[in-house]
C-alpha cells in the first residue's frame, strides 16, 4: 500500500505542490493595472508577429511557444538552420525595436 502510494505521488508530482504563501501569491500580483498592462503587451507582441513575413513568424512561435529547437524547425519549414537562426534573430529585433518605440 505505501508502495503504490509513493507511486502515485511521484506519477502526479505530489512533491511539487506549493502551499499558498501571502507572500508569494499577494493580490497585488493581479491588480486591475497589471492584468490591463499584461493584456495590452500581449496584444502588442500579437501585432508585431502578424506584420512579421510568415516563415519569420512561424519559426519564432515554433521556437518560442512551443520550444521547439531550431533543427526541428528547419526540418518542419523546409529550409537550414541557418536561416532559422536568421528568422528568429529578425523577430527578436523587430519585438525590440516595438519595445524601444513603446509599442509592447
Amino acid at each position: 500500500m505505501l508502495t503504490d502510494r509513493a507511486r502515485r505521488r511521484a506519477v502526479r508530482g505530489g512533491d511539487g505542490h506549493v502551499d499558498y504563501d501571502d507572500d508569494r501569491h499577494a493580490i497585488e500580483d493581479f491588480s486591475p493595472e497589471r492584468v490591463l498592462l499584461a493584456k495590452e503587451q500581449v496584444a502588442m507582441v500579437r501585432t508585431v508577429l502578424e506584420r512579421l513575413p510568415e516563415r519569420v513568424r512561424a519559426a519564432f512561435v515554433l521556437h518560442r511557444f512551443d520550444e521547439l529547437g531550431y533543427a526541428e524547425i528547419a526540418k518542419r519549414l523546409g529550409v537550414s538552420v541557418s536561416s532559422i537562426e536568421k528568422y528568429i534573430s529578425q523577430a527578436m529585433k523587430e519585438l525590440t525595436a516595438a519595445r524601444m518605440r513603446d509599442e509592447l
